[in-house]
């Protein structure tokens, strides 16, 4: 009897050893997937805070778009204004070139007539 005491006893203690295995190491992978979850939550807010970045961004970015897009159409037009200016005083130089020219042709007509009657 006594033997079969010692030999539960020992059953008893071996399954003590491995019962406190176990929950040794459902302790240590339990506390490793805490760290995993804490560095997962650290992650997830660095990627939050790196969308929110490029947001802000894209945003900056678009409104810089626009920007120069209204920039753009605005020198569009001012170039377009200096074009027909151009084209204006290019029309009016040739009709002052023409009156000019028109005007010399006379004056050099009335000078030969004037030169001829007094040749006469």
């Amino acid at each position: 009897m006594k033997k079969g005491i010692v030999i539960g006893l020992i059953v008893s203690a071996v399954f003590c050893f491995i019962l406190a295995v176990a929950v040794s190491v459902i302790g240590t992978q339990l506390d490793e997937a805490k760290i995993q979850r804490e560095d997962l939550k650290v992650e997830l807010a660095r990627t939050k805070d790196q969308a929110d970045s490029l947001r802000y961004e894209r945003d900056s970015l678009k409104t810089s778009q626009e920007f120069t897009q209204v920039e753009r159409e605005s020198l569009e037009k001012k170039v377009g204004d200096q074009l027909k200016a151009i084209e204006q005083l290019k029309a009016e130089l040739d009709r002052v070139r023409n009156s000019h020219s028109s005007s010399n042709a006379a004056a050099s007509s009335i000078n030969s007539n004037l030169v001829q009657e007094r040749q006469d």
